[in-house]
């Protein structure tokens, strides 16, 4: 009877991936920051490519043809080492994204329920697929794809999480912003992210324009940002102001202020040769190439 490898497999990997993020300094200065209180959503929005980064080097170190039986990855194999390991992925990403949103939520005031998102198992199931199919280019299956999921176990935490306060009497905008990098050669902007770039004044807009959908090496960032002072309590649904105290209310503004700030100033410049070239009649798309040229010369 040959050798189930799938054990030894799964800890080849595990043990890699710890090693990456261990050695990672990013990775690190960004759990101090989260343990400290002091990160932010941009710092788990590169976390969470850190983590999907490690998950795929490690995977793609380990499983190899010469590891697997017949050189040949088999679904029980994936399995046992893939699953695993893509649940680890969101475990951590899910974990960082919810300590952060708990120091925001006490920011504020607010005392509601910080949701848990579930594993995209249909995405997971199809990277699998994709890995153990007759002829697959295992190491292109488990790059970008893995990244890109652990990318979007955030995107889907902020836009459950965002969900869920506006349904309480919280609003929050929603800020995407294009890397100008993704699936592209570095010099061709990819329409796909552009068009999906912006700030959505609440949920429904941000959902209706895809502005947390993502595509194979998708790297844009989505920064969610609360406004209200008034929420409803999750469980008597009563609506109620957060704090009464002069100082608390007023610390409360002062932080609110500095969000809006910080995204008014990171989208600014762009916003003023957006508007520049569409009053020269140029449209939405063209006015995105001229600012996707001008910020990469």
């Amino acid at each position: 009877m040959a050798k189930d490898v799938a054990p030894d497999l799964h800890n080849a990997i595990e043990s890699n991936f710890e090693r990456r993020l261990e050695n990672d300094k990013t990775v690190q200065r960004i759990l101090k920051k989260v343990r400290d209180g002091t990160a932010t959503q941009g710092d788990v929005s590169v976390y969470a490519s850190r983590v999907g980064m490690a998950s795929s080097g490690a995977m793609r170190d380990v499983l190899i043809a010469e590891n697997l039986p017949d050189g040949k990855l088999y679904w029980n194999i994936a399995e046992r080492t893939i699953l695993p390991q893509l649940e680890k992925d969101h475990e951590l990403v899910l974990e960082a994204g919810r300590t952060v949103q708990k120091t925001i939520n006490d920011g504020y005031g607010y005392g509601v329920r910080i949701p848990r998102t579930k594993l995209d198992v249909k995405r997971a199931e199809g990277i699998m697929n994709m890995a153990c199919a007759d002829g697959a280019n295992i190491e292109a299956v488990l790059n970008e794809p893995v990244i890109t999921m652990a990318r979007s176990a955030y995107d889907t935490f902020q836009q459950t999480n965002l969900e869920e306060m506006e349904q309480l009497g919280v609003d929050g905008y929603v800020h995407r912003e294009y890397d100008g990098v993704g699936l592209h050669d570095g010099k061709d902007a990819c329409q796909w992210c552009m068009e999906r770039a912006g700030t959505y004044e609440d949920y429904s807009a941000a959902r209706d324009a895809g502005a947390f959908e993502r595509h194979d090496g998708c790297g844009c960032t989505v920064e969610v940002i609360y406004k209200s002072g008034r929420i409803q309590d999750p469980w008597t649904k009563a609506e109620y102001r957060e704090r009464t105290i002069e100082a608390r209310a007023a610390a409360i503004e002062e932080r609110r202020q500095e969000m809006t700030r910080k995204a008014e100033e990171s989208g600014n410049a762009r916003a003023q040769i957006l508007r520049a070239e569409q009053n020269k009649g140029k449209t939405e798309r063209s006015a995105w190439q001229v600012y996707f040229n001008q910020k990469h010369q």
